[in-house]
């Protein structure tokens, strides 16, 4: 019984690492060739928006949009490969036996 305790133990902290880790991620979304600029952290929090002036209310929204998806797209890859370095999900699977 003892041994599951510390085996769910050391995975909530491989959870936190790996979480802590994932954080530290930043990437920058484009849209309208680079008039929007959307940048994320590897929480997926919102850490800055900057819109070049001179544009349209439509070509605002559609440049946010694309920045966000721009955005979401490299930090799925970059968290995939940070996710890959530190052992993927096998390594939760070892643990649990």
């Amino acid at each position: 019984m003892f041994n599951k305790l510390k085996q769910i133990k050391d995975l909530r902290n491989q959870a936190k690492t790996m979480q802590a880790q994932l954080a530290e991620i930043v990437v920058v979304g484009k849209g309208n060739g680079g008039k929007i600029m959307v940048t994320l952290d590897g929480n997926q929090v919102v850490q800055g928006v900057k819109v070049e002036e001179g544009q349209s209310t439509s070509e605002i929204e559609n440049g946010f949009k694309n920045a966000m998806q721009d955005a979401t797209k490299q930090l799925q890859r970059e968290m995939a490969m940070k996710m890959k370095d530190l052992g993927g999900l096998e390594a939760f699977k070892e643990m649990l036996g």
